[in-house]
């Protein structure tokens, strides 16, 4: 068997015209240079995760900001509707302070607003609501 004989890299510079340049071209690694890139390989896979996990809480908090915001517009939008119809209506509704008055010839029971007296409703009593205390018990002593 025979050895190829290497070319004679030095007679063919001499035998070569211009600056030299570099190009990219593969190189066969050495086991130190396959080393190296292995170990940044790794480094740029944890890399990789780290981005991809923060891409993944980003697009959650997203999500989640987009959500807080879509019901903010929502609540706001149901307020603008609110306060339109009573600015359309000019009335309101209100808690406002009423009493009960008994009406035992008409077995009934009114409603009345005790800011202005206006009978806002009336119903019939109930059977408990009939049942009159003739002699009301005076508090504590049982002598009665």
């Amino acid at each position: 068997m025979t050895k190829k004989k290497q070319p004679d890299v030095t007679a063919k510079l001499s035998r070569m015209t211009g600056d030299p340049r570099s190009i990219p071209l593969p190189v066969q690694l050495t086991a130190g240079e396959r080393a190296v890139r292995a170990q940044e390989l790794a480094t740029v896979i944890g890399e990789q995760q780290r981005a991809e996990d923060s891409l993944e809480q980003f697009v959650e908090e997203t999500r989640a900001t987009r959500k807080g915001l879509a019901a903010a517009v929502s609540a706001a939008q149901l307020r603008v509707r609110e306060l339109a119809r009573i600015v359309r209506e000019s009335r309101e509704e209100r808690s406002v302070s009423v009493v009960d008055e008994f009406d035992y010839e008409a077995a009934a029971v009114q409603t009345v607003r005790t800011d202005t007296g206006e009978v806002v409703g009336t119903r019939g009593m109930t059977e408990a609501e009939r049942q009159v205390v003739l002699f009301p018990t005076s508090g504590g002593s049982g002598d009665n």
